[in-house]
């Protein structure tokens, strides 16, 4: 490895223990590593975008933020930018004029550039010893898996019926009088008082000469003709009401 490039990568280790740098300027190191594995640039809109499908796995890593990736970029002249619109180059101290909205084509220095594969060893050793999950999120997640694991042991979520219960269930007979006990007189059973809305009522007060049926003691009215026939006795004929003939 070239020493300058070794050097500057220690002086990026010696941030990031010690807090001066986050942690997600070596994501984007490791993702530019990653980007250039078949070539020696990447577009620096493909870069972004790379960096952002994958930090979408990372809990609690703000892949958005510029700042990181800015201070990756600025601090430690590690990159060669040349914008596509005029093949402007910028390296160094310029790299502090960027315009981020712009297309550039990144590359390493030209002295850096053999050394490309050893910088993707590096950063990827780098991010498995400081990088992936932070810390405080890795911590939040052990204690929510042993707090989800141990509820849904000590309460296992219900299971549903098996067809043999849901029918064994829909076919429970209808309540019967226990054993030694029966419907009382003048008691009904259950089924009965369900249907005693449906009677049709009977009319009443009866009319006169007619006896009420409902009435368990009162029979049933008689229309023979003994009964009628001293009514229809006691009518005046039409003889008698006209009185007798009159002579001419």
């Amino acid at each position: 490895m070239h020493t300058e490039l070794a050097t500057r990568l220690a002086q990026i280790e010696t941030d990031l223990r010690n807090g001066t740098l986050d942690r997600a300027a070596l994501f984007w190191l490791t993702v530019f590593a990653d980007a250039t594995a078949s070539a020696d640039s990447v577009r620096s809109d493909h870069w972004v975008e790379q960096g952002l499908a994958a930090a979408a796995d990372i809990p609690g890593l703000d892949a958005a933020n510029l700042a990181p990736r800015r201070d990756l970029v600025t601090r430690y002249n590690l990159f060669r930018f040349v914008r596509l619109k005029d093949n402007a180059e910028f390296s160094g101290a310029s790299l502090a004029d960027l315009d981020w909205q712009r297309k550039y084509r990144v590359s390493l220095r030209p002295e850096f550039a053999w050394d490309l594969p050893e910088l993707r060893s590096w950063a990827e050793a780098r991010w498995s010893e400081l990088g992936g999950v932070d810390p405080q999120f890795a911590a939040l997640e052990a204690v929510l898996e042993k707090y989800v694991g141990g509820k849904s042991a000590a309460h296992p979520h219900p299971q549903p019926l098996s067809h043999e219960e849901e029918g064994s269930q829909s076919q429970t007979p209808a309540p019967s009088p226990s054993e030694g006990e029966c419907w009382g007189e003048g008691e009904s059973s259950p089924a009965a008082a369900r249907h005693a809305h449906r009677r049709i009522p009977s009319a009443w007060p009866p009319a006169a000469g007619v006896q009420n049926p409902a009435s368990p003691q009162q029979s049933v009215p008689v229309t023979s003709a003994s009964v009628l026939a001293p009514a229809l006795r006691s009518r005046p004929t039409a003889r008698e009401t006209m009185g007798p003939p009159q002579s001419q």
